[in-house]
């Protein structure tokens, strides 16, 4: 029997303004930081290891990360995670 995953992707993006946002494909995003009550303008690395944090209470499993930086001045963090579908 093949297995069935759902993968969500934690990105931090930091440039003129922070992000830090949970994506689930097809169109379905979470704002880690508006769920959290953190002001956008106090997002720091260490709510990016709360998310992090937040994806393993929820059953995801890391499977992979990557920065981009193509843009020379803004840095783009990528946290894959997947979860079995029962």
């Amino acid at each position: 029997m093949k297995r069935k995953y759902e993968y969500a992707n934690v990105y931090f993006y930091d440039y003129a303004r922070k992000k830090l946002k949970i994506y689930y494909g097809k169109g379905k995003e979470e704002n880690f930081a508006a769920i959290n009550n953190i002001g956008e303008d106090q997002l720091s690395m260490s709510h990016v290891i709360d998310a992090l944090n937040y994806m393993d209470e929820q059953g995801y499993e890391l499977v992979s990360t990557m920065s981009d930086n193509s843009e020379g001045t803004t840095l783009v963090l990528h946290y894959i995670f997947r979860r079995e579908i029962k």
